[in-house]
């Protein structure tokens, strides 16, 4: 889990939203990352005005790789 911002990230220009976080989670071998994914996007209806998706990604920033990430990304606005 990732949320707002870290000196070590602003230092390579990684700078998000205070209120952004990130998951990864990795699946299990034989899960169902699909599944996962459609039912955190199933869950958008659920938190009107944040910006809530998920995708499937790379824990080493691409290639071919027998492991399966899907990582979860919000913005969520606190009033």
């Amino acid at each position: 889990m990732q949320m707002g911002n870290s000196a070590d990230g602003a230092t390579y220009g990684n700078v998000n939203s205070p209120t952004f976080v990130s998951y990864t989670v990795q699946m299990k071998d034989g899960a169902d990352a699909d599944k996962i994914i459609d039912a955190v996007k199933g869950q958008r209806a659920n938190y009107p005005g944040a910006d809530l998706n998920a995708g499937p990604g790379s824990f080493f920033g691409g290639g071919s790789s027998t492991q399966v990430f899907v990582d979860v990304t919000a913005t969520i606005w606190i009033s």
